[in-house]
């Protein structure tokens, strides 16, 4: 079973957009602000994790600094550390999005703009492509979206009251391990799915 965590509220600083070409399957990401300071360890730790397992299957002989040039990171830093480390999470069609003060479902991705959200996500496994660069792909689940009323007024907050064992805090980064090779496509793409 994939881990599967949710987030404390997080801002969402920029509009979602289409990062592939128009000739391309639609890659809907939605970039999330890392303000909290435990979330931001937790996903630093799981990105050190990622690196050694990738490093220890497929990269042996390369130390860790060389193969952390090729590494796509969870966690990206601002360029000159002004602001907060981003998040990004793919959004699915299956992807759940809601605003919880109107209580309506939101039909398209581009109807969350900036403003604050608690993410549902899953850790669903590490991706490796032909010219050696590798990542590890976060999925939305489910998203409560709060969007600003204006720029300088925010909507009231209304918190998602999280399962204790779904909290980011207890899923826990031992089952990540030891991955497995599961998937070659036609592409090269290679995908390294984490075992239970």
């Amino acid at each position: 079973v994939e881990p599967c965590l949710v987030t404390p509220k997080m801002r969402i600083p920029f509009e979602v957009k289409n990062y592939n070409k128009e000739n391309e399957d639609p890659n809907y990401q939605l970039k999330l602000s890392l303000d909290d300071g435990v979330l931001l360890a937790w996903m630093q730790d799981l990105d050190n994790k990622v690196l050694a397992h990738v490093q220890a299957m497929h990269y042996p002989n390369q130390s860790i600094e060389a193969v952390k040039m090729l590494y796509t990171p969870v966690v990206k830093p601002h360029k000159t550390g002004e602001y907060a480390p981003l998040l990004s999470v793919k959004l699915l069609p299956k992807t759940k999005m809601e605003n919880p003060i109107t209580k309506t479902n939101l039909e398209f991705y581009t109807d969350l703009r900036k403003g604050d959200a608690y993410v549902k996500f899953a850790i669903k496994h590490i991706w490796i492509l032909p010219n050696k660069t590798f990542g590890c792909m976060l999925h939305a689940v489910r998203i409560k979206y709060i969007p600003y009323v204006d720029e300088l007024t925010k909507a009231a907050n209304m918190p998602w009251v999280v399962p204790e064992e779904e909290s980011f805090q207890h899923v826990k980064l031992e089952n990540m391990e030891k991955p497995k090779l599961e998937v070659k496509s036609e592409f090269g793409l290679v995908k390294t799915q984490f075992e239970d």
